[in-house]
């Protein structure tokens, strides 16, 4: 069991509900079946990742100081304690995302750290905020990169849960809903349809790996995959390149839409974080293609009557040993300006900079962040004005702040936090229980965080950043 060891405690689970059910005390073999993978448990749950295929599956309610793991399963009824030294990752289960408020703001530290929040005031050497997750933060200037407003998280029209289902039957696919994976090792295709059609404006995105060369197709907005004229959009990823076609039941049958000749065993060799932002909207029309959170192509579908159906088709051409792994998979509505997260102009790191809705920026020196009339404005010295301007929060979409030469240096961390609203931490320390953490950032000091906003703990260090 490559090591494995897992210890039962004394404390009990709480006892079934009615129609009571006597279990089985779970024994070695039982164990190695549960860790391995190769019994069939809960799909929708935290897990424990032993690393390679061997995982837990249940429900995480503790971890103490020494980074032992208690899991309650439904296989035992005892609590389970996993050995710190065998514990890659957890990642809890993710149904508990939907169900809370996400702030419409982020601080990003210069490590890549990122905190929801909401802010309340900045000075020349700290800003203060405020989160739903862990109270009210003070937070040292010197270390923060950037502020962005304006974030709101885009509803999902296919969550990463529902995307798991409904899919229709193939010997070349399998499903894997505990890693959220699509996995295929020969040719072939699967089949769903959509509640409803797409809307206008809408954002597909998926990790994609593959074993020996890639070679898959996703078509999407389609109205049907049978032989014969049909709307659709197709994404092919193969050794050639990446290229977005359009298929027409008028006029043109095929389409090239967007080509790039950039092959993914060398641009991308350890896998693809694709995203599709489409607006098919009449008047100004526009797709944004990104692989690994760089700008691949911007387009444009000139055919009338855009493909807007239900229709979605992952199509494998794997062959040989060859194989495609899809995982992560979501669609979700685009919303433009919480969606577009702005990177920094090289021409401007020397001074702060702020940069609206709209995509303008000014250069100059962030004075503080206050109220005025009523609404939060960043109070701005610009050097063409003569007195300090004040731009309003919510018209703002980044404050980028000057960083120090030399920047502090940020100590590097045990573990990472990751939070349901898309935040990062990275930590020294950490306790857990069902209702709260209690951890050490190496800048914000002890912090007590909310259960709930916990999404997954890993170790290392992973740098975000935007």
């Amino acid at each position: 069991m490559s090591g494995i060891l897992i210890f039962k405690i004394g404390a009990k689970a709480p006892p079934p509900r009615n129609p009571p059910v006597t279990k089985p005390k779970p024994g070695a073999f039982l164990l190695f079946l549960l860790v391995s993978g190769l019994w069939s448990v809960q799909a929708y749950a935290d897990i424990v990742d032993l690393g390679g295929k061997d995982r837990l599956s249940g429900r995480v309610t503790a971890i103490n100081a020494e980074g032992r793991v208690t899991v309650v399963s439904e296989l035992s009824d005892e609590p389970l304690i996993v050995r710190p030294d065998t514990v890659k990752a957890i990642r809890f289960d993710p149904a508990i995302d939907d169900k809370l408020a996400v702030p419409d703001q982020e601080i990003q530290l210069s490590n890549g750290d990122a905190i929801p929040c909401q802010i309340e005031s900045m000075d020349d050497k700290t800003i203060y905020v405020s989160t739903w997750y862990a109270g009210k933060l003070e937070i040292p200037r010197a270390f923060v990169a950037a502020v962005h407003c304006g974030i709101s998280k885009p509803r999902p029209i296919l969550g990463r849960l529902k995307a798991l289902r409904n899919w229709s039957e193939s010997s070349a696919w399998e499903i894997d809903a505990d890693q959220s994976t699509f996995t295929s090792s020969g040719t072939g295709r699967i089949i769903r349809q959509l509640d409803s059609p797409l809307p206008e404006r809408f954002v597909i995105r998926f990790h994609y790996r593959w074993k020996g060369a890639p070679n898959i197709r996703f078509h999407f907005a389609a109205d049907q995959f049978e032989e014969g004229a049909s709307n659709r959009y197709i994404l092919t990823i193969n050794s050639a390149g990446i290229e977005v076609k359009r298929q027409s039941s008028r006029g043109r049958t095929y389409s090239t839409l967007s080509a790039s000749r950039n092959s993914p065993e060398n641009v991308w060799p350890d896998g693809m974080d694709v995203e599709l932002r489409i607006d098919r909207s009449p008047k100004e029309p526009l797709f944004l293609l990104f692989v690994n959170g760089e700008l691949v192509d911007r387009f444009v579908d000139t055919v009338m009557s855009p493909p807007s159906d239900r229709g979605l088709m992952f199509e494998s051409g794997a062959g040989g040993r060859s194989g495609n792994v899809v995982s992560n998979f979501e669609i979700l509505e685009w919303d433009g300006d919480s969606m577009n997260r702005r990177k920094r102009e090289e021409n401007t790191v020397e001074s702060d900079t702020v940069y609206d809705r709209q995509g303008e920026y000014f250069s100059g020196r962030a004075e503080g962040i206050s109220m005025h009339e009523g609404r939060r404005v960043i109070v701005f010295k610009h050097p063409h004005a003569t007195e300090p301007l004040r731009i309003p929060l919510d018209q703002t979409a980044s404050l980028w702040l000057h960083q120090p030469d030399p920047a502090p240096e940020i100590p590097e961390t045990r573990r990472v936090l990751g939070l349901v609203d898309n935040g990062l931490l990275h930590i020294e320390s950490l306790i857990m229980d069902e209702r709260r953490s209690e951890c050490t950032h190496p800048l914000l000091g002890k912090l007590t965080i909310d259960r709930h906003a916990v999404s997954s703990i890993e170790s290392g260090n992973k740098h975000q950043g935007s």
